[in-house]
């Protein structure tokens, strides 16, 4: 399928493209720990504990009972049972939570992204209870669980039911913990459900036309990159890009009088539905050591107008003077963007606004 055929298909929605959403980020993901078992057991560990400060008393293990029931597994549990994490076994291995009372107990092996390679026969024989029963909590169902008393949970199921019963107790919880629970539950749906199914399905099957598509993209950021750069040298102003990935944000424009008075051009919002194009007169480090200069510069009533009202009580080592933003119409535009960006430069207040910083700053430096 031609690349045009394929947006005109897109456009008329005859193909549904849907809109590409990323997972909301967790306190956990902030920490860069959102997949490590330790971490879950210890949150496992502190949510089932009935008499702990979250004031969720038993939401957590009546949860887990359900799950165990839609199992297919009858098995009761009382609130009088205490929590072990990393339990050691016979054979020196780790249980990372066992759940035991009296007469009966829960044995949790907890999986996110590691095999199940677990000596579960071990970890059975380890706890001494003639009622128990063994889960493997996992990000996934498994096709099949090695051992007879052991059942497969995924983490979305528990906090599912977790947050079905949530209602019940939120009167009586603690505010600050509802908030760590639905982020904790935000974490194990990102996890669970990285990617919609029909998202990549439409990838697959037109793989093709959006990799001419994503081509076409590339293209078109690399030509307003170059016309950005050219815009500078039309008006005569050396060009300088920063690093890293504000090289694909923006330009500096530098004033031959000081390097320290800039255009800069922002362009990224080009990229976006905005279609839009900012230019700022910028200062910088030693230029705002001695802003008094400028407060003396007599502006029209059209520059005032872009003049930014926080310039002064700005403290960065960077400020923005004046700023301005345009809208390029057509395709044609951006096709011809340097002579877009330096006419509207050109024929703006900007440019007046510059000048003048230019002037205010040469009669300072010849004082």
């Amino acid at each position: 399928m031609e690349t045009k055929t394929f947006l005109a298909k897109i456009k008329s929605k005859k193909i549904l493209f849907p809109e590409v959403r990323r997972n909301p980020l967790t306190f956990l993901g902030i920490s860069k720990q959102p997949h490590y078992e330790d971490v879950w057991s210890n949150i496992y560990a502190f949510f089932l504990d009935v008499n702990a400060e979250h004031g969720f008393k038993d939401l957590f293990i009546s949860s887990l009972l359900k799950v165990i029931r839609d199992s297919g597994v009858i098995f009761e549990f009382d609130n009088n049972f205490e929590i072990a994490r990393e339990y050691p076994t016979k054979e020196n291995g780790r249980i990372d939570l066992v759940l035991q009372s009296s007469s009966k107990a829960i044995i949790v092996e907890n999986k996110v992204y590691h095999f199940l390679n677990n000596n579960l026969e071990d970890y059975w024989q380890s706890i001494d209870s003639p009622n128990k029963v063994g889960v493997v909590l996992t990000l996934h169902k498994l096709a099949h669980v090695p051992h007879v008393n052991f059942i497969n949970i995924t983490h979305h199921q528990l906090l599912d039911s977790v947050m079905q019963w949530l209602g019940n107790y939120i009167v009586q919880a603690s505010s600050k913990y509802v908030t760590f629970l639905t982020d904790f539950y935000q974490n194990i749906l990102n996890l669970s459900n990285p990617m919609d199914y029909q998202n990549i399905d439409l990838f697959y099957n037109y793989n093709n036309e959006i990799k001419k598509v994503n081509e076409l993209s590339e293209n078109v950021k690399q030509h307003i990159k170059s016309e950005t750069n050219t815009a500078g040298e039309i008006l005569g102003l050396n060009v300088l890009a920063p690093r890293g990935k504000q090289e694909n944000e923006f330009r500096y424009y530098l004033s031959h009088s000081d390097h320290n008075l800039m255009f800069t051009v922002i362009f990224k919002g080009l990229f976006s539905s905005k279609k839009q194009l900012m230019v700022i007169v910028e200062l910088q480090n030693a230029l705002l050591k001695n802003k008094e200069i400028f407060e003396s510069i007599k502006f029209s009533e059209t520059e005032n107008s872009l003049i930014k009202d926080d310039f002064y009580s700005n403290s960065n080592n960077w400020a923005h003077f004046a700023l301005d933003t345009f809208s390029p119409a057509n395709g044609h535009e951006i096709q011809n963007l340097s002579e877009f960006i330096s006419e509207k430069i050109n024929n703006s207040p900007l440019k007046t606004i510059f000048h003048k910083l230019e002037e205010a700053i040469s009669q300072q430096i010849s004082k």
